[in-house]
This record gives C-alpha cells, structure tokens and sequence, in this order.
C-alpha cells in the first residue's frame, strides 16, 4: 500500500496499531485482543490483554497516526481557557467527570516507513501520566498559544508533548510546552521498560 495513501485512512492507520500493539503483548505472552473486532470503537479500551498464569487484565487505549509530526487526538473538548467541557442541554459546561472515564494505560503508536518497510514506534504511559498530560498541557496550551474560533475545540497530544523530543524553549507555539512538565520518565517511555511500567509495576 502506498504510504501517502495510508497516512489519510484513519481506519486502516488505527487498525495498524492496535494490530501492532496486540503483536507485542503476545510476544511477551500476554493474551490480547482487539475489543474493537466485535464491537467498532469501544469506549475508553482498544486492547484487553490478560496475563494468562495470574489472569490479571489490562484495559489499554490505543492511539495511532501516520502523519511526519502526530498529533494525537484523544476524544475530549475543551474551552479556550483549558478546561475540558462537555456537551449538555445543548450547551457546554464543565466536565468534572472526565478523569474517571479513563480506566488503563495508553500506548501511542507512530507509524513510518523505512524504505519500503513499515516501522512502529511505541510509547507507553500509565492511566496517571496521560491523565497528568492532559491535564498541564492543554491548560499550558490555552494560557499561552492558544487561538481559535469557538468556545469548543478538540484536545490532541502532540508526539513532542510526550516524549520531550523536538520542544523549543520560549517558543510561541506548541513546541513552547516546557519540556517534561509533568515528570514522564524518559527510561520509562517506550521498549521493556515501557512495557513493565504500564503491566508490571503498581
């Protein structure tokens, strides 16, 4: 499949990586799967996996993108001043309850090409860390860069948010996120490490 073709098909990207994500989980013999297959966009969990000596389950988040600079979108809203809203009698307000309905780690897939060859690269945070993010970052966002039409704008995770990589101190744009804010452990990001964060430790 070409790539500039697979960058713009959401469908085909996000099924990527959950596919790649259920591969690793099984090759470090957790059994995995795809909520999705039986029940198209399952709300707030893509992958149950379960440890099959303990069958203790993790409900994991699955968010993909194929683009050169991800910006991953994570279903929320917020208003231009940093809080995140919530549509309700036809009117927008406050949503207090947004926290409790993330219920397990995230894993944030970057599809690329090496050649003709497709790479992924994977990073995982606990439920807390993306909670944390999310959290200071769109509010960092909105008090300093911000600019939009409309109270109601989408929130998304830039790839440089997440990884600390490609932040511009000072800078007047996204890139300006003060580097590691929210304390992610950089060791503790991606490869066995990342694993072990999100499956292993409490």
């Amino acid at each position: 499949m070409d790539y500039k073709e697979l960058k713009g098909d959401k469908s085909r990207v996000g099924k990527l990586g959950e596919t790649a994500v259920i591969l690793k989980l099984t090759e470090m013999g957790w059994d995995a799967f795809n909520l999705n297959a039986t029940n198209p966009n399952y709300k707030g969990v893509d992958v149950l996996a379960v440890n099959p000596k303990t069958l203790e389950p993790k409900f994991i988040q699955v968010k993909s993108s194929a683009s050169d600079e991800p910006n991953f979108p994570i279903g929320l809203i917020s208003d231009t001043k940093g809080n995140i809203i919530v549509r309700k009698n036809k009117q927008w307000v406050k949503d207090n309850e947004w926290k409790s309905r993330f219920v397990g780690p995230w894993v944030f897939v970057h599809i690329k090409t090496d050649g003709e060859e497709i790479k992924y690269d994977l990073y995982m945070l606990t439920k807390e860390e993306v909670i944390k993010l999310i959290e200071d970052s769109n509010r960092w966002y909105w008090n300093n860069v911000g600019k939009a039409k409309g109270d109601a704008q989408p929130v998304g995770l830039p790839l440089c948010w997440i990884t600390g990589k490609g932040l511009v101190q000072g800078a007047q744009t996204f890139r300006g996120y003060p580097q590691n804010n929210v304390g992610i452990d950089e060791n503790k990001l991606c490869g066995d490490a990342g694993w072990v964060k999100i499956l292993v430790e409490k």
